[in-house]
């Protein structure tokens, strides 16, 4: 994955005085993970979703352990199906409800875990 050889760099050069490039690798590294987003998305399983992003990439997102963790929350009319089912794509993030009740950061979407 592109990181690896980013973070070599970072910690390659952080022992000498060439933070100018440590810093440019710094400001490309967060360039890259700002750039990517969710393309498309689909129910797999209830509550697991598999989601492809802009650099191709696809996870499956399991969301009842976050969701289970919300009871007694607004959040847990999203436990039941007809509710879960009903998400968009919208700015490259998935989202549920019209004001984005639930959306989770996509960093976490790529990694493939929410956060609880």
């Amino acid at each position: 994955m592109p990181d690896h050889s980013i973070k070599y760099t970072i910690n390659h050069f952080s022992g000498f005085h060439e933070k100018p490039i440590v810093n440019l690798v710094k400001k490309l590294l967060a360039k890259y993970k700002k750039d990517i987003r969710v393309t498309s998305a689909s129910l797999q399983e209830p509550f697991k979703i598999l989601a492809i992003f802009s650099d191709g990439s696809r996870k499956e997102i399991d969301f009842f352990p976050f969701l289970n963790s919300k009871r007694d929350t607004y959040l847990e009319k999203y436990l039941e199906p007809a509710n879960f089912i009903n998400f968009s794509i919208e700015d490259g993030n998935i989202v549920w409800g019209e004001e984005w009740d639930l959306i989770f950061p996509v960093e976490q979407l790529y990694a493939g875990n929410i956060s609880i």
